[in-house]
């Protein structure tokens, strides 16, 4: 491993940028229900919703290649053409398909049982981890971190709409696809940027992911109701939320094992959760919370001292 690259492989420094990510994320769980409102969208259907996140992903990949363009005093571009066709299905798989069912889903699944539902996300990142990458094998103590994670999840969402136990394709199953496409995206994140710049995959995945998503709302006749200075601003920080954490995730995973960094998502659906308490007013600073938080961090203490044999 570089040099230059040895600071990104700091377990500290992966515990503080893996947090800010799913800090990030989960103040995307507001601030997209903030943007509906402001967007008139509060009452639309899953297209419109698509069509939403369609935006925020192309604008997020552009702002993503026009940084690093200017940074790098040059325009990026893929340097190696065998890598397009790559960067173009990691789009599709891990923008675009991931949250065509992410959005269908939630509109057809309580609140609790989607947060819930989101926590397998960490799950099935850690088990493809263990198939597809040869360092990064599945031991006790990862999964036993893993259920901690996700119990954790289950905890903070007791006391919301559940919704019964019945599941069907459209609402639970495609939550659970979602989580699935996460975890394949990450894999091949970390396979394509052996081979390319980040930045430069982040932003075309993004790209790609969000033209995608875009058509695809138009198709099914998604529109945005009206346009409101409230509802560009919290555009703009939803593109920056994506921008910034897709390319620190992106480097995380490529300097590190994939379950080390990825166990941090647990915190994603738990910050949400209290995150949406605070700013939009509901009761979720309680006692589940702490729990919560304490259950996910111990989860991530038990990945991440865990050797490779443990």
């Amino acid at each position: 491993m570089k040099e230059k690259s040895k600071w990104i492989t700091n377990k500290y420094v992966v515990a503080v940028l893996a947090t800010f990510c799913a800090l990030l994320w989960g103040s995307a769980y507001p601030a997209i229900k903030l943007g509906y409102q402001y967007f008139g969208m509060t009452q639309s259907g899953s297209y419109d919703k698509i069509l939403f996140a369609g935006f925020r992903f192309l604008f997020a990949g552009l702002a993503v290649i026009i940084v690093m363009s200017f940074i790098k005093k040059g325009l990026l571009y893929p340097q190696k053409t065998r890598t397009i066709p790559k960067i173009l299905l990691l789009g599709l798989t891990y923008t675009g398909i991931q949250y065509i069912f992410f959005y269908i889903g939630l509109s057809n699944t309580a609140g609790a049982k989607s947060a819930i539902l989101q926590g397998t996300t960490t799950l099935f990142t850690v088990i493809l981890s263990a198939v597809f990458i040869k360092n990064d094998k599945l031991t006790v103590r990862k999964t036993a971190g893993c259920i901690l994670g996700f119990l954790g999840v289950v905890i903070i969402n007791l006391n919301t709409e559940f919704g019964g136990l019945e599941m069907s394709l459209q609402g639970e199953g495609f939550l659970i696809l979602a989580s699935l496409f996460f975890g394949i995206g990450s894999i091949m994140s970390k396979w394509i940027v052996k081979e390319e710049d980040s930045s430069t995959v982040v932003g075309y995945q993004l790209i790609t992911g969000g033209l995608f998503l875009i058509i695809t709302g138009l198709l099914g006749g998604g529109h945005i109701p009206v346009i409101t200075i409230e509802g560009i601003l919290m555009m703009c920080y939803l593109v920056f939320l994506s921008s910034v954490v897709y390319s620190l995730w992106t480097m995380l995973l490529n300097y590190n094992r994939v379950s080390s960094v990825t166990i941090y998502y647990s915190f994603v659906p738990v910050f949400g959760v209290i995150l949406s308490g605070i700013f939009l007013h509901e009761d979720v600073l309680n006692w589940r919370s702490l729990i919560a938080l304490a259950m996910v961090f111990s989860a991530i203490y038990i990945v991440n001292s865990a050797k490779d044999n443990d």
